[in-house]
């Protein structure tokens, strides 16, 4: 989309944000948003404090953190190019693992 454009999407479209110049605002109605607004806040606050970076392309770092997350917000959001199929058992035990090492969101 471009500036003063508006779209709907069906569910489980893939999509993605290209990086923006100059300032940028993005207005999303989701429903049912579910915990969504969580995820967001959490995503941003460990982003933001430098717990969390998640790459363009490769591993995010620390990956156990980065388990716990999506295991937490797993009915949220996806990671792309992961079948959902692997993402659940996938985020389950990194979280758990996260869990162990002292990962919290």
């Amino acid at each position: 989309l471009s500036a003063g454009e508006s779209g709907t999407f069906a569910r489980k479209t893939k999509h993605g944000f290209a990086p923006a110049a100059g300032e940028t605002q993005l207005n999303v109605t989701i429903r049912p948003a579910l915990e969504l607004g969580g995820y967001f806040r959490d995503y941003l606050t460990l982003s933001r404090d430098g717990r969390l970076r998640i790459p363009e392309s490769g591993i995010p770092r620390p990956l156990l953190l980065f388990g716990v997350l999506m295991h937490r917000y797993r009915r949220e959001i996806a990671a792309p190019g992961i079948p959902l199929w692997l993402q659940r058992p996938l985020w389950r035990v990194l979280a758990w693992l996260g869990g162990l090492f002292g990962h919290k969101l």
